[in-house]
């Protein structure tokens, strides 16, 4: 009769099942790591972009202004940019002859979601 003799080296399958476990569930977790990073560093860089064309907006009329190519037109104005859409809209303040409020609004689709950003600054504007 053949004796069954334990053997003291390897693993059991207990243990692999085990260590298998802990390693998926591991591995799941730095997969949804990788994930939202992912979806966070996309949701930046569109931003980044929102707020440059922002900036770039502010900076033509600006430009315009000072060239003296100004028109109450360019104050209320809407566009298409890559995939930003984005508005400019005045208004000029009350006792002021010069003194606008612009609102520069800018939307964009991302993950099936839509954004939108959107900032207001003083301008001085001497003749439209």
């Amino acid at each position: 009769m053949l004796k069954f003799k334990p053997r003291d080296s390897g693993f059991s399958l207990l243990e692999l099942v085990i260590t298998i476990s802990v390693l998926s569930i591991g591995l799941t977790v730095v997969l949804q790591a990788l994930s939202a990073s992912s979806k966070a560093t996309r949701f930046s860089n569109e931003l980044v972009a929102a707020v440059l064309l922002g900036t770039d907006l502010i900076q033509e009329l600006e430009f315009k202004e000072e060239s003296h190519t100004l028109t109450q037109s360019d104050l209320n104005v809407v566009g298409e940019k890559g995939s930003i859409f984005w508005s400019v809209q005045s208004s000029q303040l009350p006792d002021s002859d010069s003194l606008f409020l612009l609102d520069i609004g800018l939307k964009w689709k991302s993950f099936l979601k839509e954004r939108n950003f959107s900032f207001k600054t003083l301008a001085i504007y001497e003749k439209i």
